[in-house]
């Protein structure tokens, strides 16, 4: 047998390498040797890294979202079970409304009982706390006012500062609101003194006073507006 000599050992390579690599046809149809011969490799390394690179993607991205669900339902439980824990905690720590109200029970009176009810009873004191409490708010109310009347008679003075009927104007408007933020606090103080008065303790805390207010709601007439 005789041996390859160097000038065909390349064509020799050339066939081996034609027989093992699967036939590939070009854009022509005709055979392409280049890619018969990229097509071990690059079949090889396409194939496993698409193949693998979709796979993995794939379920990578599955299980990313499997996890994601999983963690969002987890907080979310998580979360509602210490809302009620938390609820529960506070229910338990806060003591009963009605041992809170005390005296001031007595507000479950009828409308009619507290038309008719002696100013020394306690139905009587909680009658007066609660037509100083509609006096306390009317005069918030004045409060509001007077501040948005300010505002206005500043706007007008800036406008045009060297009227003297406007900057009278702002000057009225500013000692109005001085008298109604005092008349506020002198009504705030007396509503304080009455409901303590009714209620035979001191302090009241709003929660009390808050209770005391929904107990009253619509048995009493509304305060009478003031005359001009």
């Amino acid at each position: 047998m005789k041996s390859a000599t160097p000038k065909s050992l390349p064509r020799l390579l050339l066939a081996a390498a034609l027989a093992a690599a699967p036939l590939s046809l070009g854009a022509s149809g005709l055979l392409s040797i280049d890619a018969a011969l990229a097509a071990k490799g690059g079949n090889g390394g396409g194939n496993s890294n698409g193949n693998s690179g979709n796979h993995g993607n794939g379920n990578g991205a599955s299980s990313h979202a499997n996890k994601g669900g999983s963690a969002k339902a987890s907080t979310a439980k998580t979360t509602k079970t210490k809302a009620a824990l938390l609820k529960k905690a506070v229910k338990e720590k806060q003591p009963n409304i009605a041992s809170q109200l005390g005296a001031l029970n007595a507000a479950h009176a009828s409308a009619n009982a507290f038309a008719h009810a002696s100013p020394n009873s306690r139905v009587g004191k909680i009658a007066a706390y609660a037509a100083a409490s509609g006096a306390a708010t009317a005069a918030q109310d004045k409060v509001t006012q007077a501040v948005a009347d300010v505002q206005a008679a500043q706007e007008a003075f800036d406008a045009d500062p060297t009227n003297p009927d406007l900057e009278k104007a702002l000057a009225d408007a500013q000692q109005a609101l001085a008298d109604a933020q005092t008349a506020l606090t002198d009504a705030q103080t007396q509503t304080s003194a009455l409901l303590e008065a009714a209620a035979n303790k001191h302090p009241v805390s709003l929660e009390t006073q808050e209770a005391l207010n929904d107990l009253l709601a619509g048995k009493l007439p509304p305060p009478e507006p003031e005359a001009n």
